[in-house]
């Protein structure tokens, strides 16, 4: 199996810094307190919101490039004019480019100029979702192709929420109590709890939705043994089972001692280790997610 590393870096790059805008800008509505200002989240932190904001964009364009280079046979004629314009007005993806360009542009705009997580959120989303008719779902017709773009749409939208939300997570445990502005411990606490509570919920669906794009690409269920995309797949899920055992233990071991003032310290220094192993499992998640959609499903 040859693998194009131009390519599958490109959209790994492009999911992470996408899922990071989107959770991270969705987080403030469901984890702070409405008394909480979003000044609470560290500076570290929507400075990468800035930086993934622009990473989206650039690594949209090196994914257009390797996927261009692959159609007309390497690199050096990518900036062709004919090329560019077969690839954006002859294909049945280009257009699709063409809205996601507008998308991200706006999303670098706005977060870079001035941060408003609801507008944040919708664009990020917006570009998430419309990912679904550039992958094996655009293949099909009729009610297989809304169930399977509703499915993709469902899955990368519960993982961003998940997965982007671990940031502004892990920036406000770090900062906590350190300035006026930052959240105090107590604070902690109660964002913990939601983020956990939503957690349930979001994991629910990122399970339930990875099984039906299963279903929906392996012919056979042994092709989940037997063929490079069903091997993928297992390890994709390997990795996903090691985060929900990270998340379980926060949710079900940590979180409660919270309520132990002489342990609290602990706690929290635990449950930032737990957040960085899953921030880092989520990240190798998402590198084998850019491999499957460079990936023929059924050999």
């Amino acid at each position: 199996m040859e693998i194009d590393v131009p390519l599958v870096l490109a959209r790994w790059v492009h999911f992470l810094c996408l899922m990071i805008v989107f959770g991270a800008s969705l987080f403030p509505f469901y984890a702070l307190r409405t008394a909480a200002k979003p000044e609470s989240l560290c500076a570290a932190s929507n400075r990468a919101l800035r930086v993934s904001a622009c990473l989206a964009l650039v690594s949209a364009i090196a994914w257009v490039a390797s996927s261009l280079a692959i159609m007309v046979g390497g690199f050096d004629e990518t900036l062709d004019r004919d090329a560019l314009a077969a690839f954006f007005l002859q294909t049945s993806f280009g257009p699709i480019w063409i809205v996601r360009f507008a998308i991200l542009l706006t999303l670098a705009v706005v977060v870079s100029w001035r941060p408003r997580p609801a507008l944040s959120a919708f664009l990020s989303g917006a570009a998430l979702a419309s990912q679904a008719w550039l992958g094996h779902a655009a293949m099909r017709t009729g009610i297989e192709l809304a169930s399977e773009l509703l499915a993709y749409m469902v899955h990368v939208l519960a993982a961003g929420a998940w997965i982007g939300g671990l940031l502004p997570l892990a920036s406000l445990l770090a900062g906590r109590g350190s300035r006026p502005k930052h959240t105090t411990e107590s604070e902690c606490r109660e964002v913990l709890r939601r983020f956990s509570s939503i957690g349930m919920a979001v994991v629910s669906l990122i399970l339930l939705s990875g099984i039906a794009n299963s279903v929906f690409r392996l012919k056979y269920a042994s092709d989940l043994f037997t063929t490079p995309y069903g091997l993928v797949i297992i390890a994709k899920a390997s990795l996903f089972a090691l985060m929900l055992i990270a998340a379980a233990v926060n949710r079900w071991r940590l979180v409660p001692r919270l309520v132990d003032s002489d342990k609290e310290q602990a706690t929290l220094h635990a449950l930032r280790r737990n957040i960085l192993i899953e921030q880092g499992l989520g990240i190798l998640v998402l590198g084998l997610a850019a491999l499957l959609g460079t990936m023929a499903p059924r050999m």
